[in-house]
């Protein structure tokens, strides 16, 4: 990701921030979800590119925008990390399973997050 790309993920994530933080005091974030074993590389649209390239643009825009909101003060879901490859029906959308588990994972944030 160049800077350039980089720079403006931020500032666009940093107008968002400013307008949620308008509404609460409080945030939650989760990072977007790997794209998963049934996702079917197409030539053209949307799936031109492998499921290993689009991972690792997946892993570097939530690691930019991670560590931009921690930095914040929003408390972080990391759903990349819980979910594995195999919980999706089409590679893109989560399972009964993948919701399940996401669902888990973001409940027991917002417990620790209501607790604190």
């Amino acid at each position: 990701m160049g800077d350039s790309i980089r720079l403006q993920y931020i500032y666009l994530n940093r107008r968002l921030l400013s307008h949620l933080s308008a509404v609460a005091d409080k945030l939650i974030w989760a990072t977007t979800t790997p794209v998963g074993l049934g996702y079917t590389q197409k030539a053209d649209g949307l799936c031109a590119i492998s499921r290993e390239e689009w991972n690792c643009e997946i892993a570097l825009y939530n690691n930019v925008l991670s560590g931009y909101l921690s930095s914040m003060g929003v408390v972080i879901t990391h759903l990349n990390s819980v979910m594995g490859m195999d919980l999706d029906n089409d590679g893109i959308h989560l399972s009964d399973k993948g919701r399940e588990l996401a669902a888990q994972a973001v409940a027991t944030n917002i417990r620790k997050f209501l607790e604190a």
